[in-house]
């Protein structure tokens, strides 16, 4: 798909879902989203994109997206408990406007001992292993 998901001016909870092989993982505009427990790789540019948003990520793998991992701008992000490694360009980009970002207690990567990170954002302490994000999904039928 052109987006594999997309929310506008709306408050949303995605929880154990796949977003894989789209052009834009996740686009959120003016929303407030929680992302727990998911798996957001293979996007053609950006894996999570949100702009004047409020987002939290936690327990998720945002990787292999061919320009970058996760873009912000004029967003408030908490970014913490993830594996974001892989990423094209950066892992975390931070754009024009006023943006807080808190990323940490995420694995990076075995060999990022500096991962690509352009804009203010804080990182420190990471964690020493990945995640296993397969474990916390869950799916009930």
């Amino acid at each position: 798909a052109q987006i594999g998901f997309r929310a506008s001016n709306s408050k949303v909870v995605i929880h154990s879902s796949i977003f894989q092989d789209n052009e834009w993982g996740i686009v959120l505009e003016e929303s407030s989203a929680e992302i727990q427990d998911s798996l957001v790789r293979t996007s053609q540019k950006t894996g999570v994109s949100a702009r004047k948003a409020s987002l939290s990520v936690n327990g998720s793998t945002i990787s292999e997206n061919t320009r970058g991992g996760i873009l912000l701008e004029e967003s408030y992000a908490k970014i913490q408990g993830n594996n974001v490694t892989n990423n094209g360009e950066w892992e975390i980009k931070v754009r024009e406007g006023k943006s807080e970002v808190d990323a940490k207690n995420n694995w990076w990567g075995k060999d990022a001992p500096q991962p690509a990170i352009i804009g203010p954002v804080e990182i420190q302490p990471t964690l020493d292993e990945p995640i296993d994000i397969y474990q916390r999904m869950s799916w009930d039928f």
